[in-house]
């Protein structure tokens, strides 16, 4: 059995906040305190991969994951908006493409990328399934758990965001 883990980056500053390219906005304090909870979060997952958009907000979410976990990242813009936007079948068929090579060897794996970019891999790869979602997109910082036997996926959940106390917490 495999598990795919399609996890949304952390709360980023938003976009009316931000004067630089979108690729470049980083995380918000909120983010970043989520950010350095993921390596707990996903410690029992036994995680073989991290994949992740080369966006900065992506890269920040699953950096310190990627380092407690010892697994080197596959940065890659085929997960990003932008190529996303300009041709949705790429990111999606690039996503099908490395994620069953992983599933069919029994990898767990996580891929760390952006709305609308997960919604669309998640219906790809339910295309053919009786399992559905609980819900139909992610919030900053949330996940789709994906259980596998073979190219078959079984089961799928939600993983809700880190909780963080945000009482000192400028957002």
């Amino acid at each position: 059995m495999a598990t795919l883990v399609l996890l949304r980056h952390a709360k980023a500053l938003g976009r009316a906040d931000w004067l630089g390219e979108d690729e470049d906005r980083p995380l918000n304090n909120l983010g970043q305190v989520q950010a350095r909870k993921m390596a707990g979060q996903f410690a029992n997952f036994q995680l073989n991969k991290v994949y992740t958009s080369d966006a900065v907000r992506c890269l920040d979410t699953v950096k310190e994951l990627s380092e407690a976990l010892d697994l080197e990242l596959q940065i890659t813009k085929h997960l990003s908006e932008y190529v996303y936007r300009k041709k949705p079948e790429r990111s999606v068929e690039y996503a099908k493409e490395i994620l069953y090579a992983d599933i069919k060897a029994g990898r767990n794996i996580l891929v760390c990328s952006h709305n609308p970019v997960l919604p669309a891999m998640l219906d790809r790869l339910l295309k053919h399934s009786k399992v559905k979602p609980e819900i139909d997109h992610l919030k900053p910082g949330e996940a789709w758990v994906l259980n596998f036997e073979g190219k078959k996926c079984i089961e799928v959940s939600h993983l809700p965001a880190p909780v963080i106390a945000t009482a000192n917490l400028e957002i």
